[in-house]
C-alpha cells in the first residue's frame, strides 16, 4: 500500500509522530511518502490544493488543520486529530490573536477537513469528546499515539549515583504545557531537587527556575539520554491530545508526576506508573517528594511505566491498528 503523508511543519509532536509512523509503515512492508511543507502554509493551506499525490498513491494520511487541501477525488483520506484546540479548557490560555486565528480560520479549516475525510482518528478519548463537542456530526475513532519503544528504552547501565533528585520537563515552554508552574513547583521543593528542561521544538525565552538547568532543543538521541538520566518526568500540563513526551519517558522507565487533566489519565495510571495531581504547585511538589523518599516504590513505578508503554503505546501495535483502518478503505 502506498500511503501519502503530507504535512505542514508545525514544530510539535505531530511532526514527530508523522515521521515515526512512516518508518513503521515502511517496516511493515508498505510505501509511505512523507512530504513536509513550510510552516507559513499553516496560514494559507488552500495554496496546497494544487499539490498532486505521488503516482500510485492508495491513501492519504493528514492532520486536521490542513487535510482538506490534500483531499483528492477517488482517494480515501484518513485524518488524525492530535489536539482539539477548541476544547473549552484551552480558552483562557490563548492570546487574543491565537483565539481569533483558532476560532475563525482553524475552525473553518478543520470543518472542511472532517467533511472530506473518510475516517477521522482521535489520539485519545478526551480528544474524541472535544472534537464531537466542537464539530457535531463528526465521530472519530480512537487510536492512541505510539512511540518507538525499542529506541526509547531504559539505560543499559545504571545511572551513576548523585546527590539530589533529578526531574525532567520535555516540551515547548508554553502555558498550555504548564511551563509557568515549573518555577513555583521548584520553589516548593527547595534544595535537593533539580529540574532539567528542554525548550521543545519551539524555542522560547528561558524561565527563571530555582535549581533549573536548561537543555535547549534536543535531538532524538539527546532527549533519550535526558530521559535515561532523570529520576522522574514532571509534566504539569493543562491540555493534551496524548503527550508523546509522557509516552517516551515511560518507555524509558521514568515515573511521571503530572496533572490529572485532559488525556493525562489515559496515559498515566495514577499510583502505578506515576502520580497525577490537581494543577497546584504544592500538590505536585508533594507527589515529587513521595517519589524521592520512597525508592522502592519509585523502582516499581519505573518497571510499571516501561511495561505500560510497551503494552499500550508501542508504535508497532499502533501502526497495525491504523493499517486495519486503511485496509477497510483501500479495495
Amino acid at each position: 500500500m502506498k500511503i501519502w503523508l503530507p504535512f505542514i511543519v508545525g514544530g510539535s509532536g505531530t511532526d514527530t509522530f508523522t515521521r515515526t509512523f512512516a518508518r513503521f509503515l515502511e517496516k511493515a512492508g508498505h510505501k509511505p511518502v512523507v512530504q513536509p511543507f513550510p510552516h507559513w502554509f499553516q496560514y494559507a493551506p488552500d495554496a496546497l490544493s494544487l499539490v498532486r499525490p505521488p503516482a500510485g498513491t492508495d491513501l492519504v494520511f493528514t492532520n486536521s488543520w490542513n487535510g482538506f487541501a490534500f483531499s483528492k477525488r477517488g482517494l480515501p483520506m484518513v485524518t488524525m486529530e492530535q489536539l482539539c484546540i477548541h476544547d473549552p479548557a484551552f480558552a483562557e490560555f490563548r492570546s487574543i490573536p491565537q483565539a481569533l486565528f483558532h476560532n475563525t480560520f482553524v475552525r473553518w479549516f478543520e470543518g472542511r477537513t472532517f467533511k472530506s475525510a473518510s475516517i477521522v482518528v482521535a489520539v485519545s478519548e478526551a480528544t474524541k469528546t472535544a472534537v464531537e463537542g466542537a464539530f457535531p456530526g463528526t465521530h472519530p475513532v480512537v487510536i492512541p499515539n505510539g512511540v518507538d519503544t525499542d529506541f526509547f528504552r531504559p539505560a543499559e547501565d545504571p545511572v551513576p549515583s548523585r546527590d539530589g533528585f533529578r526531574l525532567l520537563f520535555v516540551g515547548n515552554l508554553t502555558r498550555r504545557k504548564g511551563a509557568d508552574l515549573l518555577a513555583p513547583i521548584m520553589d516548593e521543593l527547595g534544595d535537593g531537587y533539580e529540574l532539567h528542561y528542554t525548550s521543545g521544538l519551539r524555542v522560547r525565552s528561558r524561565p527563571n527556575i530555582r535549581n533549573g538547568h536548561p537543555l535547549g532543543s534536543l535531538g532524538p538521541e539527546e532527549v533519550r539520554t535526558a530521559y535515561q538520566s532523570a529520576d522522574a518526568l514532571l509534566f504539569p500540563t493543562r491540555l493534551e491530545g496524548l503527550p508523546l513526551s509522557v509516552l517516551e519517558a515511560m518507555a524509558c522507565g521514568l515515573p511521571v508526576v503530572g496533572s490529572n487533566l485532559s488525556s493525562m489519565p489515559e496515559a498515566v495510571a495514577d499510583g502505578v506508573t506515576g502520580y497525577l495531581r490537581p494543577l497546584d504547585p504544592t500538590a505536585l511538589a508533594q507527589a515529587v517528594r513521595d517519589l524521592a523518599l520512597n525508592p522502592r516504590s519509585r523502582e516499581e513505578m519505573s518497571t510499571n511505566a516501561r511495561r505500560h508503554a510497551t503494552n499500550t503505546f508501542d508504535m508497532v501495535s499502533v501502526a497495525k491498528r491504523y493499517l486495519r483502518v486503511f485496509s477497510e478503505l483501500v479495495v
